[in-house]
């Protein structure tokens, strides 16, 4: 399964967070409105790559500078099988030596389910 947002689907998302900022709740505190703008963020480069999102998502995070949320997010892919055969990979050939990550998790977009290694 692929998930594909079109232009119009993206920029309602964006409109839609820009409004909860603007309206800020002080009680949802600073540290939500950072994570709001970083998906703002994340939402305008999909928006302006066209790209779609296949159904098994894969994070690596590094335990010493975790990045947090979709900011730790390396790709994306069609099958469970691709995911772990990528992380693998990973593990024996870091992308970025210096950035190695110490725990893995795919999520299932389908179902939600998230898998830790």
């Amino acid at each position: 399964m692929r998930i594909e947002l079109d232009v119009e689907e993206i920029q309602s998302c964006i409109s839609a967070l820009e409004s909860e900022i603007s309206e800020f709740d002080t009680g949802r505190g600073a540290t939500w409105v950072k994570e709001s703008e970083q998906l703002i963020d994340k939402l305008k480069s999909l928006k302006e790559n066209h790209m779609s999102v296949k159904q098994f998502v894969l994070f690596g995070v590094t335990e010493f500078y975790p990045a947090g949320g979709w900011d730790d997010c390396q790709m994306s892919f069609n099958t469970f099988e691709e995911a772990v055969a990528h992380m693998i990979a990973d593990l024996k050939y870091p992308a970025d030596p210096a950035r190695e990550s110490d725990h893995y998790h795919i999520l299932d977009l389908e179902t939600g389910a998230v898998t830790n290694f």
